[in-house]
């Protein structure tokens, strides 16, 4: 079930596995870490650094905000 976060605006349901394995399969990995475990070559993606309660919106444009400086890293597996 989707929860409504504003007018119009949907949020899916979230599932931790999923983004885990997303996070691996895209290659964030290699330069994010997330409480730890990964990179050290781009910003933390911890909670503690995430507002409460999270934005996903936020979230999204932090990631597009960072897009020019991952556009030229090549993606997991592929060197």
């Amino acid at each position: 079930m989707s929860q409504m976060m504003s007018s119009g605006l949907f949020l899916p349901n979230m599932d931790a596995a999923k983004g885990r394995a997303l996070f691996a399969s895209k290659g964030c990995v290699v330069c994010h870490s997330i409480n730890g475990v990964g990179g050290e070559d781009a910003p933390a993606l911890d909670a503690a650094y995430m507002d409460l309660p999270m934005n996903p919106f936020e979230f999204a444009a932090r990631m597009w905000r960072g897009a020019p400086a991952m556009v030229g890293i090549p993606p997991a597996g592929a060197v």
